[in-house]
């Protein structure tokens, strides 16, 4: 991870440097990244705090997202046909049967 920041520190760097070049100013100067060598960790009698990390996200705009990662929101389309709605565009809407039995 560190080496990759740090690979990215250094390009923003000479695109910075290139473009002061180009308009005849001074380069801004990136500071250097200070990344922790290791995790946090604390042990108490009571137990142990620690850092854990994760990777995440959030939707910033929902018609770029590709359509492998949308799903369809099975709760809520059961709902609607429970409650009547027979028509949900690119959907089809049927009925199954079963056979059920019961032991006595």
């Amino acid at each position: 991870m560190e080496k990759r920041a740090e690979e990215e520190r250094k390009r923003l760097q000479e695109q910075l440097d290139k473009e002061a070049k180009e308009k005849g100013i001074e380069p801004v100067k990136l500071p250097e990244i200070a990344m922790p060598k290791e995790k946090l960790k604390v042990n108490t009698d009571n137990g142990t705090v620690y850092e854990k990390k994760r990777w995440t996200f959030k939707i910033v705009d929902f018609e770029k997202i590709p359509r492998e990662y949308l799903i369809v929101d099975s709760k809520k389309v059961n709902s609607a046909i429970r409650a009547g709605v027979r028509e949900i565009p690119g959907l089809e809407i049927y009925q199954e049967v079963e056979i059920a039995t019961r032991r006595i």
